[in-house]
């Protein structure tokens, strides 16, 4: 166990459960929007990579998300990022049709 500032004690518990806030929506929309600089402006992703990364340790770290809820943040962001790009492609192909 490892103290912390205010007393409480990390557990194995505190790393595992999902109850803090599911999901962690900071490490979703990180992750969409690393793939938009990614995707668009590339030059720039390593300005935003570390970023990305802090704010994912930095959610477990300060006890606002479990380990859970950074891996489900981060499933959303993915899957988000496949729907709206499905929606695209189907409105581009209307586009041509038109």
């Amino acid at each position: 166990m490892y103290r912390i500032t205010n007393g409480e004690f990390y557990t194995y518990a505190m790393i595992v459960q999902g109850i803090a806030a599911m999901p962690s929506l900071h490490v979703g929309n990180t992750i969409i929007f690393l793939y938009f600089i990614y995707k668009y402006a590339r030059k720039w992703t390593w300005l935003y990579l570390p970023s990305f990364i802090y704010i994912f340790i930095d959610a477990m770290y300060t006890k606002y998300h479990y380990s859970l809820d950074v891996i489900i943040g981060f499933i959303l962001g993915l899957i988000s990022i496949y729907i709206c790009e499905k929606i695209y492609q189907t409105l581009d192909k209307h586009r041509k049709l038109v």
